[in-house]
């Protein structure tokens, strides 16, 4: 799937990782990669719903946030990216989520392309046993 896209084939790619997630529905590089061919591909809401069907059960994840985080950036969707931003630090507060400090550089930078000055990443590492 990885070739298909790096030859320019993502609508092969979203083929191949939808069959492969059907045999391990949960393995992370199909995931990411498959929402990553839909971007490529301009399906932004079907990245968006795969990552938040993937988050039910594992909002534990970094992971799967900053990839969701990532996609909402990607579709220009500004206002569900500042969602994401507010459901982690929620999570960060509530110690449902832990990020170590390689998470938050990323949702830093991610958060950096959301043009609005109401949301800091600052707002969502607190310090409070939320970050590792």
């Amino acid at each position: 799937a990885r070739k298909f896209r790096s030859d320019g084939s993502a609508k092969k790619a979203v083929e191949v990782y939808k069959a492969a997630l059907e045999h391990s529905p949960r393995r992370q590089q199909f995931v990411f990669g498959l929402s990553e061919a839909y971007s490529e591909l301009g399906q932004h809401d079907e990245s968006i719903q795969l990552l938040e069907d993937v988050l039910v059960g594992h909002e534990h994840i970094p992971e799967y946030w900053l990839a969701l985080l990532a996609s909402y950036v990607n579709a220009k969707d500004f206002d569900g990216a500042r969602g994401v931003v507010g459901r982690v630090d929620e999570k960060v507060e509530q110690g449902q989520l832990r990020l170590k400090k390689q998470h938050t550089n990323i949702l830093n930078n991610l958060s950096k392309n959301i043009p609005t000055s109401t949301v800091s990443s600052s707002e969502i590492v607190k310090g409070e046993g939320g970050v590792e």
